[in-house]
């Protein structure tokens, strides 16, 4: 696969909800959406397999389309984005606890204005960011909006629409 390639697309309903701290699930004109808070951390987990047929790449980037429920003018929201790989070579096989990569936090200086507009913002990783995550490694991503963060500026709830893995 090429740099730029869709490996993994995840819709609202692929969303695994964390026993604490989790977003809401939504539903905006007839829409599935994973409703984040303004106000609070809250997350969300998706599961999946890298493809085998996808080359080893040296980094990924993850795209988060979302829309905000409010009219924001200069406004920022906070993502942050966690790899875990749990595939066996890493030794992380412990159902019971996690081992996500604690990835830094990541500004979005551009959200929509409009409420309801859609909206991606790109999140790039190395592959050591990742946790070494490689082809058919079994992976979960985590995606959180950091309301609580002082820069998270935005009024409303941020609604994720989709989540997309590239080759990068």
């Amino acid at each position: 696969m090429a740099a730029g390639d869709t490996l993994l697309v995840f819709e609202t309903h692929s969303a695994v909800l964390p026993t604490s701290g989790a977003a809401g699930l939504e539903v905006v004109n007839y829409r599935p959406v994973i409703a984040f808070d303004a106000a609070a951390d809250e997350s969300v987990m998706f599961e999946s397999i890298i493809p085998w047929h996808a080359a080893d790449a040296g980094g990924y980037e993850v795209r988060l389309t979302y829309a905000m429920e409010s009219t924001n003018t200069d406004k920022e929201v906070m993502w942050q984005v966690d790899w875990e790989n749990l595939s066996p070579s890493t030794g992380n096989k412990e159902l019971d606890s996690d081992h996500f990569t604690g990835s830094p936090l990541f500004t979005n200086p551009t959200v929509p204005v409009a409420a309801y507009e859609e909206h991606t913002v790109v999140i790039n990783f190395t592959k050591a960011e990742t946790g070494e995550v490689n082809r058919n490694h079994y992976i979960r991503l985590k995606a959180t909006r950091e309301g609580t963060n002082v820069a998270d500026t935005a009024a409303g709830d941020a609604y994720l629409l989709r989540t997309e893995v590239r080759v990068r």
